[in-house]
């Protein structure tokens, strides 16, 4: 692949403020942070493209070759937003990330886990989501408003459903088939990052 070193960005005003047609990865991500609320916007407030990175150990920045792709409405063409285009090292990185996030996910609490998963739920049932989440169907896949509320739906019960499975990480034992008079202990983990 072609070392690309600029990204290219649509000029948005807004707030007063103008992004120049061209910036680095660098300089976008941080113009980003500064200027948060103009990217959290919903996409059916602004029809301009946004520039969506990578999130790797929970930091936003661009693909390591500074490739980018574009995503289109697939009923009209329309520019809706440029990703960045991971490669094979971005996602050993991200890979290498989830697993020292594992170590610690491993040992936290059930009731802590729990939280995380209503949490995510609740995020997803909100008003603000759901609009986020309507207008990123709309744009992208040209989802009919039910069918995107009905997957959205679908993705809460599933986060729920997790929940339920919580309380079958437990032990259990029985007498050793082998050794006369010794116990075995069956204690249930997480295989890892998959």
């Amino acid at each position: 692949m072609a070392h690309v070193p600029f990204l290219r960005v649509m000029a948005t005003p807004h707030r007063g403020v103008t992004l120049s047609l061209f910036v680095s990865p660098g300089q976008h991500l941080a113009w980003n942070r500064q200027h948060r609320a103009c990217f959290s916007l919903p996409r059916l407030y602004s029809a301009r493209p946004v520039f969506t990175p990578l999130i790797i150990d929970g930091q936003e920045r661009p693909a390591n070759s500074s490739e980018v792709f574009e995503v289109h409405r697939s009923h009209s063409d329309t520019l809706v937003e440029t990703a960045a285009s991971a490669t094979i090292q971005d996602c050993h990185d991200a890979i290498n990330a989830a697993s020292q996030a594992f170590k610690t996910w491993e040992t936290s609490r059930l009731v802590d886990r729990r939280d995380i998963f209503i949490r995510a739920a609740e995020l997803l049932k909100s008003a603000k989501y759901s609009k986020l989440l309507q207008a990123a169907y709309n744009d992208e896949v040209a989802f009919a408003p039910y069918w995107g509320k009905m997957d959205k739906n679908a993705a809460v019960q599933i986060i729920l459903a997790q929940l339920a499975c919580m309380d079958q990480l437990k032990g259990e034992s029985y007498s050793s088939s082998l050794v006369s008079g010794a116990e075995v202990f069956v204690h249930r983990r997480a295989k890892g990052v998959v």
